[in-house]
């Protein structure tokens, strides 16, 4: 990424911001890069996550550092907060068409 990128200002909860810093510095880079990794991972297919989970592996061969895993578990958790969005948004359109389905019978 070069200065002559475009910028995107956006306005985000504190407690996420604080979430957002925590991770970068986890992972060992800035605020900028985190958001990007994190906004680029989001457009990936599910299946192609950097993420594998092998409960056979020993808890250190996937990782080098704590900050590394701790960067993991910071995307899982993030992850897992998405899906979570997702449903909530799937029941609550589920709630408002039940209704409407109900009063056609």
């Amino acid at each position: 990424m070069s200065r002559t990128d475009p910028q995107f200002n956006l306005r985000i909860p504190q407690e996420l911001r604080d979430r957002v810093m925590a991770a970068a510095q986890a992972n060992k880079r800035s605020a900028t890069a985190e958001i990007l990794a994190r906004l680029e991972a989001s457009f990936e297919p599910a299946h192609e996550s950097s993420i594998v989970f092998d409960e056979q592996a020993s808890p250190d061969s996937s990782y080098t550092s704590s900050a590394q895993l701790i960067g993991a578990l910071t995307e899982v958790q993030a992850q897992m907060a998405s899906l979570a969005d997702k449903l909530r948004s799937a029941q609550e359109r589920e709630r408002q068409q039940a209704p409407e389905s109900s009063g056609k019978e």
